[in-house]
């Protein structure tokens, strides 16, 4: 007897659940197509980007199944090295949409130094959980799969080895919050070597648990990364989060301070 398995297999891009951690690479844009809003949000980007005096710090709200995910995953190619073959298919699906999107992208990554080797890629799906636990787990997920060229390497490695330390102190049994300032010096530190992508999908999930924790302080951490962006000592950061509703509708039952953050 013949299973039907034998005879049909559907296309993998229709059999996964999206996950920006798990579903990177070429195959999770397969079939992708960037119109309407996917290429206007890309397109903000990078020309702010290639804007020196543009904060490169991102918020995308949209209703499940509007295509989130899938444009998370189609940034994290576009971030890519040169030769990753994501990117080169997340690049010529750009082009093939709009080509003045696509030299905008690749004169974005000129102006970076990251026309090569692309960009540290910490992406991330956020759990209910503080800000600063899904910035470190992304920065480790960004770090354990970047190839590094050689410049910097000792930095880097050291800068490595800080993310992992408070990582380590931040998941103990009892943990020790690491402060804005720590994270942003090694993000800083690895920007020396490539730029940093620090995306953060289902970011509600962090809202969710800020409202419910009775502090007034986690949400700094992304303001902060945020704010430092832009200016004379800019941080060669791209901070993008996606959530379902605007900020302020995660806040309900929230007191007053956390509201205001």
């Amino acid at each position: 007897m013949t299973a039907l398995s034998d005879l049909i297999a559907p296309k993998e891009r229709f059999t996964r659940s999206i996950n920006v951690e798990r579903d990177a690479g070429s195959s999770a844009i397969d079939g992708y197509l960037p119109v309407g809003r996917s290429v206007d949000a890309i397109s903000r980007i990078f020309r702010a980007v290639n804007d020196p005096n543009s904060e490169n710090a991102f918020s995308i709200t949209g209703p499940y199944g509007s295509g989130k995910s899938s444009l998370a995953l189609m940034l994290d190619a576009l971030f890519a090295a040169e030769d990753d073959p994501s990117r080169l298919s997340a690049h010529g699906l750009v082009a093939s949409v709009i080509p003045e999107v696509a030299e905008m992208i690749t004169l974005a990554r000129k102006n970076l130094g990251a026309h090569q080797h692309g960009f540290v890629r910490a992406v991330v799906t956020a759990q209910r959980e503080p800000v600063a636990a899904t910035v470190l787990r992304a920065l480790l997920h960004g770090v354990d799969r970047f190839g590094a060229p050689k410049k910097n390497k000792p930095r880097r490695a050291a800068a490595i080895k800080a993310i992992r330390a408070m990582h380590a102190d931040y998941t103990a049994d009892e943990p020790i919050r690491p402060d804005a300032r720590s994270i942003r010096n090694e993000i800083a530190a690895l920007g020396e070597t490539a730029p940093v992508l620090l995306l953060i999908d289902e970011f509600g999930k962090n809202l969710e648990a800020f409202a419910d924790s009775h502090s007034d302080a986690d949400l700094y951490l992304l303001q902060e990364l945020a704010e430092a962006t832009r200016g004379e000592q800019q941080l060669p950061l791209v901070l993008v989060t996606f959530q379902h509703l605007a900020f302020d509708e995660y806040s309900a039952g929230a007191n007053i301070n956390q509201r205001r953050e």
